[in-house]
C-alpha cells in the first residue's frame, strides 16, 4: 500500500525534529516548499521517494547533521557544500564575516581619503584562517569586490571542498593554500590587512558536546590548553610576524597616520574563553575593539614600510 505525505510526516515526526522531518521529505520529492504538504497531505509518495527520505530519517534518528545528510548548509543567503571533511557553517560565525566586510570597507575609506592612486587600486588583502567549506572567505570575496582573499587550512580534504564552493558560486578573487595556520603566506611574504579565524577551540573534556559533533572533523574542532592552544599559536604569529616595533601610545596621532597603519584579527571562540583571549592578546599588544556573541575584534599596529 502505497504511503501518503500526511501518513509518512505523522510517522517522522514521532522520531526527529517535525521540521527537520518535512525538509526531508521534501528534497526527497523534489518539492520546493515546505507548505505544498499542507494542501497535500494525501497525496501518495512515490516507493523511490520513500525509499530515499526513510534513509535520512535514520540517518538523523542516529544524529548525523541534517547538513551532512543533506550535503549543503546555507550561509550568509549563499549554499555552501558540506561534508564530514569539514564542520557544518554555524549561523554565529556569519557575525564574523559581518565585521570583515566592515573592516574592508572602513580599509578602503582610508585609501580614498589618502587620494594615491597605487594605495585606491591596491586590493585589501583578507585571510581567511581555518577557513573549511570556504564559507567566510567565500562570502567575504563576493560582498568584498576590490580585495584579495586568501583561505588557508591544514586539511588537503577539507581545502577540495572549499575549491568545490568556489567554482560553483563563480568566486575569482580568492585562493585556496594548505597552511599551518599563517605559515604559508609567511613564505609568500604576503601581509593581510584582515585576518578572520575561526580555528578548533573545543576541548575535548567539555561535557555539554552535542552528540552531533562525533560526526564533524576532529581536527577542526578540538584543541589543547581548554581549548585555546590554535587560537594562541595565530596570535604568537601575528605578534611575531607583522607587529610594528613601535607601540601605539609613544606615537602622536601624525605620526601614527605617517608611519603606522592598523590591521585587524577577528576570531570565534566560546564565550567562556574569550577573557582569556583578551588578556593573552592585550599582553602581546593587541587592543580589543569588539566583542559580540561568539567573536572578538582586535586590531594591531604595523609598519607601513616594514
Amino acid at each position: 500500500m502505497a504511503t501518503t505525505v500526511k501518513s509518512w510526516l505523522d510517522v517522522s515526526k514521532q522520531i526527529i525534529n517535525p521540521m527537520e522531518a518535512e525538509i526531508i521529505l521534501a528534497v526527497s520529492m523534489d518539492v520546493q516548499d515546505r507548505s505544498f504538504f499542507v494542501t497535500h497531505g494525501a497525496d501518495k509518495i512515490s516507493d523511490e521517494a520513500r525509499k530515499k527520505a526513510d534513509q535520512m530519517v535514520a540517518l538523523r534518528a542516529n544524529k548525523v547533521p541534517l547538513a551532512y545528510i543533506l550535503g549543503v548548509k546555507w550561509f550568509m543567503g549563499r549554499p555552501f557544500l558540506v561534508n564530514q571533511n569539514v564542520l557544518i557553517p554555524r549561523p554565529e560565525t556569519e557575525l564574523a564575516a559581518e565585521l570583515a566586510g566592515k573592516l574592508y570597507y572602513r580599509i578602503i575609506d582610508g585609501k580614498f581619503n589618502s587620494g594615491k592612486q597605487s594605495d585606491i587600486k591596491k586590493p585589501v588583502t583578507i585571510v581567511d584562517v581555518g577557513t573549511g567549506s570556504g564559507c567566510i572567505g567565500l562570502s567575504v570575496a563576493l560582498e568584498c569586490a576590490n580585495s584579495q582573499v586568501i583561505g588557508l587550512d591544514i586539511s588537503k580534504d577539507a581545502l577540495t571542498v572549499a575549491r568545490i564552493n568556489r567554482d560553483k558560486l563563480g568566486v575569482k578573487n580568492i585562493k585556496f593554500y594548505k597552511s599551518d595556520l599563517l605559515s604559508t603566506i609567511l613564505r609568500l611574504k604576503i601581509r593581510p590587512e584582515i585576518i578572520v579565524a575561526n580555528l578548533p577551540y573545543v576541548d575535548e573534556s567539555w561535557e555539554w558536546q552535542s552528540p552531533e559533533l562525533q560526526y564533524e572533523p576532529k581536527l577542526a574542532l578540538y584543541a589543547d590548553k581548554d581549548g585555546l592552544a590554535q587560537i594562541y599559536r595565530l596570535l604568537d604569529q601575528i605578534k611575531r610576524n607583522f607587529f610594528s616595533t613601535k607601540k601605539l601610545e609613544e606615537l602622536s596621532e601624525s605620526e601614527i597616520q605617517d608611519e603606522i597603519e592598523t590591521n585587524y584579527v577577528i576570531i570565534e571562540s566560546d564565550m567562556s574563553q574569550q577573557q582569556k583571549i583578551i588578556e593573552y592578546a592585550e599582553k602581546l599588544g593587541f587592543e580589543l575593539g569588539l566583542k559580540k556573541d561568539l567573536i572578538l575584534g582586535f586590531f594591531y599596529p604595523v609598519d607601513k614600510l616594514k
